[in-house]
């Protein structure tokens, strides 16, 4: 496989096209982000792209040349999300993997309001707020943005609960691909069950509707927390993805 410059991500759209289920990936290549690996740079058949713990292969041919590409990032990887048809070559390199299913929720284009509790404030994630998101104890909602400043100038857009100094919950938006939007949310442990991932997230939605941009979710379906606060804001199931998961890294 060889490794893509940044200036030739655009190749990478016949496999990746924007219209793609995960939205994450015209961000990754429209923004020039990340890393890619293609077995022909100007007739690609297989290629294969990272951001933020996550890999994406799309294609067909020797899968045997996603070796070298899996070994590079195997160490930081979380999750990668394919066709069944990969599952042999990435269990080959990576130890651990479990075959998994992620959950895609397309909404409805209905506001739906939710408040915190009187002790709490719903703020606008500024460049401050976005470098402390790891205090919702997960650090992937950081992972899709090089840094704070990429965040601010590149849609980026999200809200955060406030108590007392403390960052308990966060929504935040990635994966523009034109229209469609991702949704991440996160709550520390010592604030969940008090609303707080509905209410960052409908505040969210709402910016996101006046900007006539169309709101998707992906999750695990065994993950009821993040199927729940989806259900209530409006999403609702259209897409069953695999996905494979791997331990080697903690986020």
């Amino acid at each position: 496989m060889i490794e893509v410059d940044k200036s030739d991500f655009h190749k990478l759209k016949p496999l990746f096209p924007d219209d793609h289920v995960y939205v994450e990936v015209p961000m990754i290549i429209n923004d020039r982000r990340g890393r890619a690996w293609v077995d022909d740079l100007n007739n690609p058949a297989l290629g294969f792209i990272y951001k933020g713990y996550t890999g994406f292969i799309e294609g067909k041919g020797d899968v045997e040349q996603l070796i070298e590409p899996i070994e590079c990032i195997k160490n930081n990887t979380l999750e990668i999300c394919c066709a069944k048809d990969f599952e042999d070559i990435i269990k080959k390199v990576i130890d651990n993997v479990t075959d998994k299913t992620n959950v895609l929720f397309s909404h409805d284009g209905v506001q739906r309001n939710f408040t915190a509790p009187d002790e709490f404030e719903i703020v606008k994630i500024d460049s401050e707020l976005f470098g402390r998101l790891d205090e919702t104890g997960e650090k992937w909602l950081l992972a899709m943005y090089d840094d704070a400043d990429d965040f601010l100038y590149s849609n980026g857009m999200g809200f955060a609960a406030i108590t007392n100094g403390r960052l308990a919950s966060a929504s935040t938006a990635f994966g523009f691909d034109g229209k469609r939007v991702n949704i991440g949310v996160a709550t520390n442990p010592d604030f969940q069950r008090l609303g707080l991932s509905k209410a960052c997230t409908s505040a969210l939605i709402k910016v996101l509707l006046a900007r006539n941009l169309e709101p998707v979710w992906i999750t695990g379906p065994d993950n009821i927390a993040s199927c729940t606060v989806a259900e209530k804001n409006g999403f609702t199931e259209t897409h069953r993805l695999p996905v494979f998961w791997t331990e080697m890294v903690k986020v």
